[in-house]
């Protein structure tokens, strides 16, 4: 053989190889982005689970359950709290004709429902 076709061998040796490898790495990304959505998947329905126990539970008394009940109660007064000074803010920036702040508040609450997530999920 010579010099010209031992390199094309290689060549296509090599590409062969390359190509194996190209496509198991894409199968390995693909099984990958399964395993990522399926657990995407499993946390929004434990988070509906949990969200519906804590709707069924919230006013029981389930000495298993009291502290992180109580902690979620503050946490929807904060949030509550929270979207109250945004519609603060908006409504004083609507009473100043200020656009720029006006669409910044309406931003912050499409991240906030954005993030809050559950509620989009439950309703």
């Amino acid at each position: 053989m010579s010099f010209i076709e031992e390199l094309g061998d290689t060549i296509k040796t090599g590409g062969a190889f390359v190509a194996d490898k190209a496509k198991l790495y894409s199968e390995i990304a693909s099984i990958k982005a399964q395993v990522l959505a399926t657990s995407h998947n499993m946390n929004k329905e434990f988070t509906m689970l949990g969200k519906q126990y804590y709707d069924d539970n919230k006013n029981n008394s389930n000495a298993g359950y009291t502290e992180m009940m109580s902690k979620l109660a503050e946490l929807e007064d904060k949030k509550c709290e929270l979207r109250e000074k945004l519609e603060q803010i908006k409504e004083s920036a609507k009473a100043a004709s200020n656009s720029d702040i006006v669409n910044a508040v309406d931003e912050a609450f499409d991240s906030v429902e954005s993030a809050d997530g559950v509620d989009d999920i439950v309703e």
